[in-house]
């Protein structure tokens, strides 16, 4: 709790004005007091009680020598509560004559530098910071403690957990001002899911239910008592009822009861389901007469399958149907609904008795109404076709009697911004006899016509008036619409703010001639004081450097004040990686001083980081990945990594620094070294590479980023086929060291990273690259891959991919690089074909080219729950040229389908390949199984 005692002055002269007289005269003058000193004092020490004086002392609004007022004492204590980095504040004063003195009493809080927290299992540690009020570079309040202890077992037992005990261990360094916090779990008391229980249900059986709920299954698959979890039970409730609704029960309610053992720790949930009668719309007329298709009328009924009460159901429906038709140009529809209930057995075996509500409807929609014609008068400055095209109500159009009045405001609204301010619009109707046709007159009075004649600004010396004219809307010589005239104000406030004068305010008068077709625009600008930056004060950053953060706000003490440079400075830290939070607050804006503080609160991620992990190929079998490093390397935001990779296919070990922000720039630079060992799968040569890479990396805009990457390699080829080398390998083992130069462009537009269903990922490169030394080759690269999905339904998704390489000599050469040329087949390329061996020579071996063309179509549908179906084919070509009416080197393909499950950390899918057009001379098999941890692409 934050102590807060005032003693206010002006209290003082009335409490304690006889103990001073005897020693200070009273002035019966009206000489104003003045604040002769202010003093702040810590109640501790430590290592930056400097800085905590100094912050406290400029968002002070209390200044000695000048005159005291109690409301800048009021502000200046509001100020101290509101930066939350005291804990305990007090002012006392001290009055002589007309001057006074004032003594703050601070004592800061302790900072939390470190959470830890041990036995979180079953849970992960970051699912219980989530729900933690307190972070990293937050303030250390023991109340914070006890919140933590509700928060953290209602989060257990939500899970089906019941904790006996959450202890907590402070550490704390008052000299450096921050506590660490290990909390401890502890013993856990797991409640165990014994049976469900269902009553009630007619429509579908128990079993059927059952396997819509996660517990259920969970408990099924596993073949005993399992966890209890008040938020799976919730969620499976909701999936049951949504499903009967979307079976067109909308009457059906559901509810639950949990009965707990305490004893054996085992709960039964028993779920009762009133399921109400089943739905069916029937209609009594045909298409011809009730005008209206069945869809279009079943979209009106929508509350069947969404669960709303039928009694306020059907009137809605009925009310939506009816303005449907009145769009149409129906202007007295007829509808009369019979609602009959019957009973219907379903079922082949058990024959249950349904009983199903029979809504059927008689629609005598009546005579079509439209609009014969418009007739316009009184327009001089638009033709007919302007004003009609402002009009729902066209010529030949189904009259609509709801857009009447909208029609009158869009052409009242199209002289209006084009300075006819007092123009004004009547709409008439003229009904023929039978109420089949109906004429729409329009009578304009336009009004004079008001341009602008001349705009003025006064008072404006930090702008001139002809930058100001460039942002605004209103120019003269056009005609004046009223509603540019606020956005002009925002923008010379905006631009004038900029400046370092945030208190402006703008004023507009209007002044028109005596026929008013003239008018001057006169803005009259207060600009006020100017205003600078104060200091910045940072906090919470244990690690990270404070000029780090500071070059990131890109102001400075004694710069103009900027709201928008702040705005961005803010927007800056939060891409941070390192940091988990950010939080600015200015001190002073809205007090309206000359000079603002900014205090800056951040939170620090966990600087070290080890990550591992592994993935499954039907080529690569096993893919194993492993990565350790510091991403706030010395508190500089730099991320220093050292990592290995391996699998059947390739032995990697790298090394690299990346700096997310090179000199201050939005650009990601990094350096790295690697080497590595690739045995492509069914090649009968391999690859020894040391490569030294450094890449630049800059974001474009949210969807389009840019790289270039420049490298040296050095590189030799090997022969994989010990058991029988070959004496005629066409390839050359000598080493060869060569220098790329590789641009790129990356469009990423996804809904997702692991299950996209909407978007494009394009990325298109060209490398350049140099050779040097004995077995120089000069060539250029060129690679393009784009992607495309497609949300037909909630549950289907259609994804497309096409690639496209080719390689071209640049030099003397006209050889290229065997590992530097393409292969196609397998899982990730042409499924039904073994890895790389979409192309094979007489002897069955794989052929590389210089040309590579691939593409794919694959259908994926929600089966089930998590479980999808896949459908695909897939083609690829191999090629020396890029001529496609080759038929040597036709397009080959494949086609099948599979099934993927999907987890938290992608899908696994084991999908089957069939070759279209096998090819019987090479003795090729049928088809191939793929088996996969995430997507193919």
């Amino acid at each position: 709790m934050i102590a807060i005692r005032i003693l206010i002055p002006a209290l003082f002269c009335l409490s304690l004005s006889e103990a001073y007289s005897a020693k200070t005269p009273v002035d019966s003058s009206t000489a104003p007091v003045v604040v002769s000193a202010i003093n702040f004092r810590l109640c501790d020490s430590r290592r930056d009680s400097l800085r905590s004086l100094n912050f406290a002392r400029d968002i002070s609004l209390l200044k000695s020598n000048q005159s005291y007022q109690v409301e800048h004492l009021q502000k200046t204590l509001q100020a101290l509560k509101a930066s939350k980095k005291f804990s305990t504040i007090s002012v006392d004063s001290l009055r002589e004559g007309h001057s006074i003195s004032f003594t703050f009493a601070l004592c800061p809080y302790l900072l939390v530098r470190k959470i830890a927290i041990k036995r979180a299992f079953p849970l992960f540690p970051g699912e219980i910071m989530t729900v933690l009020s307190f972070k990293s570079g937050s303030v250390y309040d023991e109340a914070m403690l006890d919140d933590a202890r509700t928060t953290i077992k209602t989060l257990y037992r939500r899970e089906g957990i019941e904790l006996d005990t959450i202890s907590f261990s402070i550490a704390t360094d008052s000299l450096q001002g921050y506590c660490d916090i290990t909390m401890d779990v502890g013993q856990k008391r797991f409640s165990l899911l014994k049976e469900i229980r269902i009553s009630g249900n007619k429509a579908r059986s128990d079993l059927s239910l059952k396997l819509k709920m996660d517990s259920w299954r969970t408990r099924f698959y596993t073949l005993s008592a399992w966890r209890y979890s008040a938020t799976k039970i919730e969620k499976d409730i909701a999936r049951i009822r949504d499903f009967y609704h979307r079976k067109r029960f909308a009457d059906c309610k559901i509810d639950y009861n949990v009965i707990a053992d305490s004893s054996a720790n085992t709960h039964t949930v028993h779920i009762r389901i009133a399921e109400g009668p089943r739905y069916k719309l029937i209609f009594a007329d045909r298409l011809r007469k009730r005008k209206l298709t069945r869809r279009t009328i079943r979209k009106q009924f929508a509350f069947m399958s969404k669960g709303l009460r039928s009694a306020s159901g059907i009137k809605q429906s009925i009310r939506k149907l009816e303005k449907r038709y009145e769009e149409r140009g129906y202007l007295q529809p007829r509808i009369d609904l019979s609602d009959t209930v019957i009973v219907k057995r379903t079922g082949f075996f058990t024959q249950r008795q349904i009983p199903q509500r029979r809504l059927t409807l008689s629609l005598s929609p009546g005579r079509q109404t439209r609009v014969s014609h418009v007739d316009i008068s009184g327009n001089i400055t638009y033709d007919d076709r302007k004003i009609v095209k402002q009009m729902l109500n066209e010529h030949g159009r189904p009259y609509n009697a709801r857009e009447m009045l909208n029609d009158q405001l869009a052409i009242h609204s199209l002289y209006t911004r084009n300075g006819f301010l007092k123009a004004e619009i009547d709409i008439s109707e003229s009904w023929d006899p039978d109420s089949s046709d109906v004429a729409l007159t329009v009578d304009v009075v336009e009004g004079p016509q008001t341009i602008l004649s001349e705009i003025e600004f006064n008072g404006l010396t930090v702008i001139t008036e002809k930058a100001a004219l460039r942002k605004t809307l209103l120019q003269t010589g056009r005609p004046l619409a009223m509603k540019h005239i606020e956005h002009d104000q925002i923008v010379i406030s905006s631009l004038v703010a900029e400046e370092g004068y945030p208190y402006v305010t703008i004023q507009t008068d209007l002044h028109f001639n005596n026929d008013s077709s003239r008018v001057a625009v006169i803005h009259q600008a207060k600009q006020g004081r100017k205003v600078t930056m104060g200091s910045t004060y940072f906090s919470g950053n244990f690690k990270t450097r404070q000029r780090i953060l500071k070059r990131e706000i890109r102001t400075r003490e004694g710069d103009a004040f900027s709201l928008r440079r702040i705005v961005q400075g803010q927007q800056n830290l939060r891409d941070f990686d390192i940091l988990n939070s950010v939080s600015f607050k200015t001190f002073g804006l809205k007090e309206r001083a000359d000079t603002i503080t900014l205090l800056v609160d951040v939170g620090e991620n966990k600087p070290y980081l080890f990550e591992a992990g592994f993935g499954f190929h039907s080529e690569d079998l096993i893919t194993a990945r492993v990565e350790a490093g510091n991403r706030n390397f010395m508190g500089y935001n730099k991320h220093i990594s050292l990592g290995g990779q391996y699998s059947s296919v390739i032995q990697r070990g790298e090394f690299s620094i990346l700096d997310p922000r090179l000199f201050g720039y939005r650009i990601a630079a990094a350096l790295g070294t690697y080497l590595q060992r690739e045995t492509p799968a069914n090649l009968d040569f391999g690859t020894y590479t040391l490569g030294v890479p450094l890449s630049f990396t800059r974001t474009i805009s949210r969807n389009l980023a840019a790289s270039l990457t420049t490298s040296f390699t050095r590189k030799q080829n090997f022969d994989v086929t010990t058991s029988h080398p070959d004496t005629s390998i066409s390839y050359d083992t000598y080493p060869r060291n060569q220098v790329s130069l590789t641009p790129s462009l990356t469009f990423d537009k996804r809904d997702s990273f692991i299950r996209p269903t909407s978007g494009i990922l394009a990325t298109a490169s060209i490398s350049l690259t140099q050779g040097f030394g004995r077995n120089d080759v000069d060539f250029a690269r060129i690679e393009i891959d784009a992607r495309r999905y497609i949300a037909l339904t909630e549950t289907f998704t259609l994804a497309l991919l096409g690639r496209a390489g080719y390689v071209i000599p640049t030099g003397a050469g006209d050889s290229i690089p065997y590992d530097e040329r393409f292969v196609l087949g397998g899982t990730s390329t042409v499924r039904g074909y073994k890895r790389n061996k979409l192309e094979v020579d007489q002897s069955g071996d794989p052929r590389t080219e210089v040309t590579s063309l691939s593409g794919s179509i694959e259908a994926r549908i929600e089966f089930f729950s998590n479980v999808e179906v896949a459908l695909f084919f897939d083609a690829g070509r191999l090629a020396p040229t890029l001529e496609i009416d080759d038929i040597q080197h036709e397009f080959r393909q494949a086609a099948g389908g599979g099934l993927r499950y999907h987890t938290p950390i992608g899908p696994i899918g084991l999908l089957y390949g069939h070759k279209i057009t096998p090819r019987r001379n090479a003795n090729e098999e049928r088809g191939q199984w793929h088996f996969s941890i995430g997507y193919t692409f």
